[in-house]
């Protein structure tokens, strides 16, 4: 059955190699914040993007991670600190 035309953003991928410890570290702090990896490290990407825009007076607010998403990305839940 065909779901209602809801356009989705176009999703890309990035590989990173992280040392054996960055990564331990980073599952660790995903499972404490209840979320997957890949939704951690883009809500971090985005709030160093969203910092950096902000230092340079182009505004930007940090968010706060609080997604509840499924593998389709169809549910997030998220917080912006201004």
């Amino acid at each position: 059955m065909k779901k209602d035309n809801l356009k989705r953003p176009k999703i890309h991928m990035v590989h990173v190699r992280l040392t054996e410890e960055l990564q331990k570290r980073l599952r660790i702090r995903a499972a404490e914040n209840d979320t997957t990896l890949q939704d951690w490290v883009a809500i971090a990407i985005e709030n160093e993007l969203d910092r950096q825009n902000h230092k340079k007076g182009k505004g930007g607010c940090l968010k706060e991670n609080t997604r509840l998403a499924d593998n389709a990305g169809t549910s997030d839940e998220e917080r912006s600190v201004c």
